[in-house]
C-alpha cells in the first residue's frame, strides 16, 4: 500500500460484554496514545478485548482481569488510569506539586520567564540560553520519555516528532551563533 494511501477502515467493534471493566485514563494527547493504551492492555492475559477512547478518556475492558493488573499495563505504557467510579486522590496539596508532570511543568514555566526577563533586561547570551534550555528540559521530560517507550515500541507518533524537533539538528544550531 502506498504511504500516503489511506488505511483500510477496520471492522466495526462489537458492543463491550454486559461485563466489562470501565477505567479513566489520564495523559493521552492524542488517538495515537489511545492505541497504545489499546494494545498494551489487549495484550494481557484474561482480556478478551480493550476499547480505548480519546475522546472521552474512557476504557473499556472485556475481560477476567484484576483491576490492578489493567493500572499496571497502562501505567507501563506511559499513562494512569482508574476505575470509572474510583475518584482522584484530591488532596491539600497545590496543584502544581499534585503530579511529577505538573510539577515539571510549573519549574519550566519559572525557568522560561527567568530566561524571556534575561533576554529582554540584555542580559548575555551565556545567562539566557541555559536558563531556555533549562525549561525545554524540565518542562519536556514527559514527551522525552513517551518518545522513547515508541521508539522501544517501533512505533514513530507526535512524542518522537516532538522530541526531534526540540533536539534540532545541532550543526545548524552552531552555525547560527
Amino acid at each position: 500500500m502506498l504511504p500516503m494511501a489511506p488505511e483500510p477502515v477496520e471492522p466495526p467493534r462489537a458492543p463491550p460484554a454486559d461485563g466489562a471493566q470501565r477505567f479513566r485514563v489520564d495523559g493521552m494527547d492524542c488517538a495515537s496514545c489511545a492505541r497504545t493504551v489499546e494494545r498494551a492492555v489487549a495484550a494481557l492475559d484474561g482480556v478478551r478485548g480493550a476499547d480505548v477512547s480519546f475522546g472521552t478518556a474512557t476504557m473499556l475492558v472485556d475481560g477476567d482481569i484484576d483491576a490492578d493488573r489493567v493500572a499496571a499495563a497502562v501505567r507501563r505504557a506511559g499513562y494512569s488510569a482508574r476505575p470509572a467510579g474510583q475518584r482522584a486522590s484530591s488532596s491539600e496539596v497545590p496543584f502544581w506539586r499534585r503530579t511529577p508532570r505538573a510539577l515539571s511543568t510549573s519549574l519550566s514555566v519559572v525557568a522560561l520567564l527567568a530566561a524571556v526577563v534575561a533576554s529582554l533586561a540584555g542580559a548575555p547570551r551565556a545567562v539566557a540560553e541555559p536558563l531556555y534550555l533549562l525549561s525545554m528540559a524540565a518542562g519536556g521530560w514527559p514527551i522525552a520519555i513517551a518518545a522513547l517507550t515508541a521508539l522501544r515500541r517501533r512505533t514513530l507518533d507526535m512524542n518522537v516528532l516532538m522530541a526531534l524537533a526540540a533536539i534540532g539538528h545541532p550543526p545548524a544550531a552552531i552555525e547560527s551563533r
